[in-house]
């Protein structure tokens, strides 16, 4: 099974691949392509798997129990979606391709008009997998940076295009696109509701879509607090259910429960 770890960074994934590997069973090999913009985090991705007792190879790394080789390739930022996939495809075939968590939601727009980078680089996970599982941002969450990005490009829309609103919006130019801070620093983001997402997977060629609530709170404090994890999962159900009327009758009793 070969797998493109799309927006690899670090390695957060390294203990699912190994997981995978043992589900596989015995005889099979999993190959992970770790792909990245960050030579720094693919770095650290390489140091990480060899703590965790990988062996070096040619090219990246490997572990015989279960049977796991990952390789590493750095991509540019300004890449364009379409040189991506000449460089990828190489590496292939894939049978699937993760893009986690603040991967696909990460890419920019560099030209405000046709299509978007992130719709584009859909288009190329298509051709390179039959399989796409991809984490993104919902539109309730980071609410008040989205607030702020949304008037900021209400009043470009107006006719204001003073050099100091440009400044603040860099390339958030578009619906759903926002900065939010981390650490007195900026990061580019996006947001999409689920039928937007839902939509454009099926406009990448994608014959069957499912999408599902993949966390609540943040993956920071579920680590941290077992109960709330919990609670998190009793909540996902209800969500992925349709479950309206539970879902508030939910939250209400652990609302209850709280004051």
């Amino acid at each position: 099974v070969v797998v493109l770890d799309f927006g690899a960074g670090d390695g957060r994934c390294l203990g699912a691949f190994v997981d995978a590997a043992r589900f596989l069973g015995d005889g099979a090999a999993l190959r992970v392509v770790a792909y990245d913009v960050s030579r720094g985090a693919l770095r650290a991705f390489e140091r990480r798997c060899l703590d965790a007792g990988f062996e070096p190879i040619k090219d990246g790394v490997a572990s015989k129990n279960p049977n796991v080789t990952i390789s590493f390739e750095t991509g540019g930022a300004g890449d364009a979606p379409e040189a991506a996939e000449r460089r990828l495809e190489t590496l292939g075939p894939f049978d699937l391709i993760y893009s986690g968590w603040g991967s696909t939601s990460a890419i920019p727009d560099l030209e405000e008009d046709g299509p978007s980078r992130q719709d584009r680089f859909l288009a190329v996970f298509k051709r390179l997998a039959p399989r796409l599982v991809q984490v993104v941002s919902s539109e309730n969450n980071f609410a008040g940076p989205r607030a702020r990005f949304d008037a900021l490009r209400a009043r470009r829309l107006a006719g204001d295009a003073s050099s100091d609103l440009l400044s603040e919006l860099r390339l958030a130019t578009r619906r759903g696109h926002f900065y939010y801070p981390v650490s007195g620093r900026e990061y580019f983001y996006s947001a999409v509701s689920p039928a937007a997402e839902a939509q454009r997977l099926f406009d990448a060629g994608f014959a069957t879509v499912r999408v599902a609530a993949c966390n609540v709170a943040s993956f920071r404090d579920l680590l941290a607090s077992p109960r709330l994890a919990k609670i998190e999962a009793a909540v996902l159900r209800k969500v992925d259910a349709d479950d309206h009327v539970g879902l508030q009758l939910l939250l209400t009793r652990l609302a209850s429960r709280g004051s």
